[in-house]
């Protein structure tokens, strides 16, 4: 089974589409997992219908505490042997899992699908183009294709083993950092990658639909002083994994997070 978690915070507007979609799926095995971060719109009164519909739908309801803090919550609770995210805005394809899992094999701890960019109407945006199959077969690999892959950088796109998360005794091994607004998805992927082999596969398919919508709960806009801390989180990282395990060079790392931080801020009219 595979357990899709989805953090949701007044989300009336789009969460039956997403939790629809997912109910969709040509892969029956699987229960998804509405974490309710304290909305006060009817929210929860959608998913609670939905759920009495199909009983493979829960909805945890728990105080306001971020993205991070509902997807933590969301794998505490999860059963499935796989673990998969799903933002409230978005949604997917009926046989995205079916052919994510396809290729999570044996020896694959991550598999990677595409995603089309969508209005807030779920409309697709630009024309994609297309995509190549590629590999990676150890951690150091697996880095640095999801630091220079930006479609790599979240966690909605992948397809994740439960027992490289969590432990059997039910605590995280590895978590969203709740203290973080921005790079928390890049974060909880290298911890990822330090758990496993780091064997990656990315399946050259759209399959995802990511819908920007202002205001929701991973889509706020970016602030001088939150990304400036983030970006000392993403520091100690590199520290981190530099001596203990990734052989990546400081000019290289650097580059990529300067360069993706300037992308992000340069996005917000305020600090043009």
């Amino acid at each position: 089974m595979i357990s899709i978690i989805v953090p949701v915070y007044q989300g009336e507007k789009t969460i039956e589409r997403c939790i629809k979609s997912i109910l969709q799926s040509t892969y029956r095995a699987l229960e998804v997992l509405v974490v309710d971060d304290g909305s006060t719109d009817s929210t929860a009164a959608i998913v609670n219908r939905i759920a009495k519909e199909d009983g493979r739908v829960r909805l945890i309801q728990k105080a306001n505490g971020g993205v991070s803090k509902a997807r933590n919550t969301g794998v505490e609770n999860a059963s499935g042997e796989f673990i998969g995210f799903v933002d409230a805005d978005d949604y997917v394809a009926a046989d995205m899992y079916e052919k994510m899992l396809e290729q999570m094999t044996e020896e694959r701890d991550m598999v990677i699908c595409g995603c089309y960019p969508c209005n807030a109407f779920g409309s697709i945006k630009v024309k994609a183009g297309k995509l190549m199959a590629y590999e990676k077969k150890c951690p150091d690999e697996a880095l640095q294709s999801v630091m220079y892959e930006h479609i790599t950088m979240a966690v909605w796109s992948k397809v994740f083993r439960r027992k490289y998360i969590v432990d059997e005794n039910g605590n995280l091994l590895v978590s969203f950092q709740e203290q973080l607004s921005n790079y928390e998805d890049f974060i909880f992927i290298c911890e990822y990658l330090a758990r496993c082999m780091g064997n990656m596969f990315f399946l050259p398919e759209r399959l995802y639909y990511y819908c920007f919508t202002e205001g929701s709960l991973s889509r706020k806009g970016i602030a001088f002083d939150k990304t400036l801390k983030s970006l000392t989180a993403i520091v100690n990282l590199k520290e981190k994994y530099r001596k203990e395990m990734f052989q990546v060079s400081e000019l290289f790392y650097t580059e990529t997070v300067w360069k993706y931080w300037v992308t992000e801020l340069l996005q917000n009219t305020r600090y043009k």
